[in-house]
């Protein structure tokens, strides 16, 4: 293994971990958005507090499944007897 493979890895590890950590907090700040909304802890429009939140969470559980799709092993795609 040379320089260069070892520097994309580290930065492949980097990402994903990345994804994985990022997707978790906005998952975590989108439930806290909506969980405080509905029990009045915060002073902005409903509408706009469920919005938020549920964009949050969104965005998080893809963020966090791109992280995980680069953990697991990937599929071969070629199919059989295809060279």
């Amino acid at each position: 293994m040379d320089y260069e493979e070892i520097k994309e890895r580290r930065k492949t590890n980097i990402r994903t971990g990345m994804d994985i950590g990022m997707g978790m907090f906005y998952m975590v700040i989108g439930s806290v958005v909506i969980y405080a909304k509905s029990y009045g802890h915060m002073e902005v429009p409903p509408a706009i507090a469920y919005l938020l939140g549920g964009m949050m969470v969104t965005g998080g559980i893809f963020r966090f499944i791109r992280g995980i799709k680069a953990i697991l092993p990937q599929k071969d795609d070629s199919g059989p007897g295809v060279s």
